[in-house]
């Protein structure tokens, strides 16, 4: 064997044990990208587990859920279908209405509110009626805010039903407004005694306008009786300082007409811990026709002596009074029976002397049918005598006895018992009985709704604090207490930490008791608590999910940095081997990358052309060395050996899950869009598009350089070629860039 030849293979040999060694250490750096790839899945099987939560909550929730993206319904949850009829497939069908589903009145305030989210404004709460399927009409209040869902902005809206507590709220209205009794409540405002609710039959009743009185401390006493009005000033200051709970008196008062009616005043005083007056809940009626009636009948006791003296005069007056106490009777009953809620008479036994329609309609009898039986064999029919009924007839006086009374029906009644003296000192009580059957399960669903807002708190992984007007916390969930680390009773009362309330979202760095420090976001919002304006803080601890995408950002800056030198070790290799053509990838490399700069592609995808174009010749490594640098033509079967460099390049890089194609760079950067290329053959868009541009670069290096075979050619030529070949052998927006990079931009090789 001749020495030149030994010395090759030798040399050959030698060159082979370093690829391997090269090669063992690309394997030993990719053995480690798994553990990479296992915690990415980690974090997915996070979000997830998160989504999944979120659903769940989402399901069980007592309110109406849905998400809005791109003015399309993505998510409604089971309560959408229960409440308003359509199936969840009908709410988020592409081209779904979600202000079809609204009353025409409230739509355009609705679609306010929504644009107002979608821009980033918010939370937003307003009231909207919804119309169901079945064409019936919901009140609901809806609470809406801005959110990130699936990756891209939307709205969240949660909707719940407020029919029940709207209608209960119509029939309080119409029962203040139709009751002959005007209701009232008065605040001490340390001053004067303020009226701040006052029912709006008032004008009906005494013709005074309701919004006239609120507010003006002086109204009541400058309508009383100017006769009367010290005497009322005494009793009433007597009552307040006495420490009774209710007081009753009579008076007249001044209608808005001039005219003064006999009032009676029936008032609840409302005392706070230490006994002092703060509020008062009372009612007035007009009773002038009963002072009139008692009058009268004071008169036709004086016209009674007179008639001892004169029997005609006698006759003549009791004639009178006769018909005004007819004419009295017949006015009282029609009051009576005026009323609209139950009201009846009994004696002492408890039979009953008198009964208004109301109360033969919940009886479910005539009124003929109910005289002179128990009443509470009637109705509310009872075992027996009402409890409150026997402690009013036993007091014997003009004091009301409250009692709540279940029905067989299911309907809740509040009875209110007042005994009383007829005019020959018998005893008679008189029951007003108020269905509060809405009213108590309006209140029960309020309770049910709190206790559900409470266990959402509680069992709520993130911190929720409740921060009244002067900065002091109200409320704060288990979360909360944890990641302050703080007692519970060491929160309640105590300031905000100086924290900001600023509505939108902030960071804080918050030390721990470790001495560590935690990373926490809040999000602010106004709203109420207990009837108060208060700002709702949310408290999210962000440490541990920054600290884990800083571990993965150093993480891909280190797989990064690995993969660089990985293909650029492979780069080296090839080289090593052809020494005439040393640079020449790097150099197609540069070249590449810039056409794919001033094509306009993402900065990605011209790294990853960069990257690719520094390997597309691994395939040569296979091909003798003597052949790569043959300083004459190639034979026919030799050419064919180096045209298997591609292939050869692809085999080796497909194993490596690169983020780019560079294994598809290598293999195609010979193909040709006529299809003349090598090694598949392929034609057009069936080319990658950065196998197509390192193509471009490829020939126009090859051109302007040196070759064994030959003197480089020069960069005129190689350009002529492209052009030459541009839209039909070559893709003509990276000729296009190419030729821009030479001719206009003077673009060189560093």
């Amino acid at each position: 064997m001749k020495p030149d030849l030994e010395h090759g293979l030798r040399r050959l040999r030698e060159e082979n044990a370093r690829l391997r060694k090269r090669l063992d250490r690309i394997k030993e750096l990719f053995g480690r990208y798994p553990a990479v790839l296992d915690r990415l899945r980690q974090a997915e099987k996070q979000l997830a587990e998160s989504e999944a939560m979120f659903r769940t909550l989402a399901e069980q929730s007592p309110s109406m859920i849905l998400i809005s993206s791109k003015e399309a319904v993505v998510y409604a949850n089971d309560r959408c279908e229960q409440m308003l009829g359509y199936s969840r497939n009908d709410i988020c069908r592409p081209g779904f209405d979600l202000l079809a589903l609204m009353a025409p009145e409230d739509r355009e305030k609705s679609r306010a509110h929504l644009e107002r989210l979608a821009e980033g404004e918010g939370p937003s709460a307003w009231e909207c009626a919804l119309m169901t399927r079945d064409g019936r009409r919901l009140f609901t209040q809806i609470n809406g805010r801005r959110i990130s869902f699936q990756g891209e902005q939307a709205i969240l809206l949660v909707v719940t039903d407020i029919t029940r507590l709207k209608r209960t709220e119509e029939q309080l209205r119409h029962i203040l407004a139709s009751t002959p009794a005007v209701h009232y409540v008065c605040r001490w405002d340390g001053v004067r005694w303020l009226p701040v609710f006052i029912s709006p039959n008032l004008k009906a009743v005494f013709g005074h306008a309701p919004e006239a009185v609120l507010g003006d401390g002086e109204w009541w006493w400058k309508h009383v009786h100017p006769e009367e009005r010290e005497r009322v000033m005494a009793n009433f200051k007597d009552a307040l300082a006495s420490g009774a709970k209710r007081y009753v008196h009579e008076y007249r008062f001044r209608k808005a007409d001039g005219e003064w009616r006999w009032v009676h005043d029936a008032l609840n005083i409302v005392r706070d811990d230490h006994g002092r007056p703060r509020e008062i809940v009372g009612s007035w009626l007009d009773v002038s026709e009963r002072r009139a009636m008692e009058e009268a009948l004071q008169r036709q006791a004086m016209e009674a002596e007179e008639a001892r003296q004169a029997t005609l005069l006698m006759l003549e007056d009791l004639n009178e009074s006769r018909a005004r106490i007819e004419e009295a009777k017949r006015q009282w009953e029609a009051t009576f029976d005026a009323v609209t809620e139950p009201v009846f008479v009994h004696d002492e036994e408890g039979g009953i002397l008198r009964a208004n329609r109301a109360y033969a309609k919940a009886a479910g009898c005539k009124i003929d049918a109910c005289i002179g039986r128990p009443y509470w064999q009637v109705f509310p029919k009872q075992e027996g005598p009402l409890p409150s009924c026997r402690r009013a007839m036993e007091k014997g006086k003009e004091e009301r006895e409250e009692e709540e009374v279940r029905t067989d029906d299911g309907r809740i009644w509040r009875s209110h018992a007042y005994a009383l003296r007829d005019a020959r000192g018998r005893p008679f009580a008189v029951h007003f009985m108020h269905d509060e059957t809405e009213t108590v399960q309006a209140r029960q669903a309020l309770a049910e709704l709190s206790s559900n807002l409470k266990q959402l708190m509680d069992r709520n992984s993130e911190g929720i604090i409740v921060v009244d007007g002067e900065g002091r916390i109200q409320e704060a969930n288990p979360a909360a207490i944890r990641m302050l680390e703080k007692d519970r009773d060491e929160l309640i009362g105590s300031s905000f930490f100086g924290l900001p309330l600023a509505e939108g979202e902030t960071e804080m760095d918050f030390r721990t008791s470790n001495q560590g420090v935690r990373r926490i976001m809040l999000r602010s919002a106004p709203g109420r608590w207990l009837g108060k304006q208060a700002t709702f803080v949310w408290l999210h601890d962000r440490t541990e999910e920054i600290a884990a995408a800083e571990a993965l950002r150093a993480s891909h800056v280190k797989l990064r940095s690995a993969l660089e030198g990985t293909i650029q070790a492979i780069a080296t290799a090839v080289e090593a081997r052809d020494p005439y053509t040393a640079g020449h990838q790097r150099r197609v490399a540069e070249l590449a990358a810039a056409i794919a700069d001033e094509m306009g592609l993402d900065l990605l995808v011209v790294e990853g052309i960069h990257l690719g174009a520094q390997c597309h010749d691994l395939g040569k490594i296979h091909i003798p060395a003597e052949i790569l640098a043959k300083p004459t033509r190639l034979t026919k079967i030799e050419y064919e050996l180096i045209k298997t460099h591609p292939q050869v390049g692809y085999d080796i890089l497909k194993a490596v899950d690169f983020p780019w194609p560079v294994a598809d760079i290598a293999h195609q950067h010979h193909e040709r869009l006529d299809g003349s290329g090598y090694p598949q053959g392929l034609k057009g868009d069936g080319i990658r598009l950065e196998a197509r541009i390192v193509a471009v670069a490829d020939v126009v290096e090859a051109m302007a350089s040196h070759r064994p075979y030959r003197a480089g050619l020069g960069m005129d030529r190689a350009l002529a070629e492209i052009e030459r070949g541009r839209g039909s052998i070559y893709d003509a927006d990276a000729v296009d860039a190419c030729l821009r990079l030479f001719r206009e931009r003077k673009w060189a090789w560093r």
